[in-house]
């Protein structure tokens, strides 16, 4: 596939901002660590009654290779179920080799459709190899665990049998889709049922069809069976061939609850990510071609939050993978390779319904979130199943955990070298509010600088003493206007805004993770 890689494309990326200050909190990032953490990516979880994690199924391995005689090895499949405490830091695991084949494929399976409800983790499909036939193919199991009495057993080392039930259904037979809960209804949404060893080329090594759907269904449990009832389907071929991308709970602003489809791949037509949304609700769906998302677009780790007194609806993205990232002078770049990014991106719903993309002003620490999951602290309120309640964040907030994914060395290693792993890492996720920050705490900055005049007419002059600091100038609805990177130690910029509109602007200055803030009228 051919490389392309552009800057400056204002008019694709308009709707792309850089405004931390468009909303009332910043996302922060801390690494905590877990002795005995498993390396873990494309895998489930739940949380049990007392806030431990249960993690599931997934891989053990990075990225998978192009090669199909190593793609998707059995023994780097997760062959144990995990119980994590994140407050006290304690780790236990039992292999599932005690339970029959069909909960074993089931449970070795990757980018398996997963959701909780109440206290039971239900597994879809999912990808791996049969035990029976040492093949590789979609599953058609749909599996209900009972969460906390099975992590309770596993930390006492019991028998484990008696917390799984299973059936099949072929018409759950999808991998790399997305499973909610909404209305007393379980919603699969996109993905797609991949038969046999994976091959880049098209070769005769697999079959694909996408479930280009939104599937709805109930479960009832009796005793120790399932049922699943009450089945329906709606099938877009245009909007809903979408697979491995994130389905985020959000509240829409008339007060429904219901949930968005962002980006994913692939289009119909081309070997390219989506660029629009599906809102999903229990009983429709409707596609939104007034949006493009063009950061994040694999499936990461994502955090969902709701401002009830403004009404707006934000969706954070942990890194992962996409097709367009900023480089360090905020130049929005794209890579039709869609690599692996560092970029931490947020979407928001406003009141009147618009939407809006936006890059934080941190990044991950290294390519990493591809893969992951964000897990809520039981220290954060939740409105809606799995959103958070920004209101209630009172300062300095922990709202959860970004837990495993894939770890790797380089943009592009699929097609052009580099290694990549599962991650052991844990990030502890704060919310802070938006007016607080390492400038406004730091005892004194590592640069210091003056502007003038202001208010300005033409000229602006900044004058700073300091070595690579970054500077910006960012209009009131936070689009990026101008930027650079001091090389010397003090530098005079004189910058012309004679063509700028009379209004607000805001001079940003950035070195590691000091940045200040300087408003600034044009007149």
């Amino acid at each position: 596939m051919k490389r392309l890689i552009f800057t400056g494309l204002f008019a694709l990326i308009s709707m792309v901002f850089y405004g931390q200050g468009l909303s009332n909190f910043e996302p922060e990032i801390e690494e905590v660590m877990i002795t005995g953490m498993p390396s873990l990516q494309s895998f489930a979880w739940a949380k049990t009654n007392d806030g431990k994690w249960l993690l599931v199924a997934g891989r053990t391995d990075g990225m998978h290779d192009h090669r199909p005689p190593f793609s998707f090895p059995a023994n780097m499949a997760n062959s144990n179920i995990w119980v994590v405490d994140p407050v006290n830091k304690q780790v236990w695991s039992k292999p599932i080799t005690s339970l029959n084949t069909d909960l074993r494929n089931a449970l070795t399976a990757t980018n398996i459709n997963f959701q909780q409800v109440d206290d039971v983790l239900y597994l879809v499909g999912g990808y791996g190899v049969n035990l029976s036939n040492n093949q590789h193919q979609t599953f058609s199991y749909l599996t209900a665990i009972d969460v906390t009495n099975l992590a309770n057993a596993i930390i006492a080392n019991q028998i484990i049998t008696p917390y799984f039930k299973q059936l099949s259904d072929s018409r759950l037979q999808v991998t790399g889709g997305y499973l909610h809960a909404l209305n007393n209804l379980l919603v699969l949404i996109g993905g797609q049922n991949f038969d046999g060893r994976y091959n880049p080329h098209d070769g005769p090594s697999f079959t694909q069809t996408y479930s280009e759907s939104i599937k709805r269904f109930q479960v009832i449990q009796s005793g120790m069976t399932i049922q699943l009832v009450n089945y329906s389907e709606t099938v877009d071929a245009a909007n809903l061939h979408r697979r491995d991308y994130n389905a985020v709970m959000q509240i829409f602003p008339n007060g429904d609850t219901g949930i968005t489809a962002f980006s994913g791949v692939f289009r119909p037509n081309i070997d390219l990510p989506f660029f629009n949304t599906v809102d999903v609700r229990a009983n429709s769906y409707s596609v939104r071609n007034t949006f493009n998302q063009f950061l994040n677009q694999y499936h990461t780790a994502n955090m969902p939050l709701y401002d009830v007194q403004n009404n707006t609806m934000h969706t954070v993205f942990f890194g992962g993978i996409g097709m367009y990232y900023p480089d360090a002078l905020g130049n929005i770049l794209v890579d039709s390779l869609v690599p692996f990014v560092k970029t931490i991106s947020r979407v928001s719903r406003f009141f009147n319904d618009s939407m809006a993309e936006f890059i934080e002003p941190i990044e991950m620490p290294g390519y990493l979130g591809a893969g992951a999951e964000f897990i809520t602290s039981d220290s954060v309120q939740l409105l809606a199943d799995e959103i958070i309640d920004l209101n209630s964040a009172n300062g300095r907030t922990l709202a959860g955990y970004i837990v495993g994914g894939i770890n790797s060395n380089a943009q592009n290693i699929f097609m052009m070298g580099g290694t990549s792993q599962a991650s052991s890492k844990v990030f502890k996720v704060y919310l802070k509010p938006a007016s607080i920050g390492i400038d406004e705490s730091a005892i004194s900055l590592p640069f210091s600088y003056s502007i003038y005049p202001n208010p300005v007419k033409d000229i602006l002059v900044i004058d700073i003493i300091g070595k690579n600091v970054v500077v910006e100038i960012i209009n009131a609805n936070g689009v990026k206007l101008y930027a650079t990177v001091i090389k010397q130690n003090e530098e005079t910029l004189r910058i012309d805004m004679e063509s700028f509109a009379a209004g607000i602007y805001f001079v940003n200055f950035r070195h590691k993770d000091y940045k200040k803030t300087e408003k600034i009228v044009k007149k």
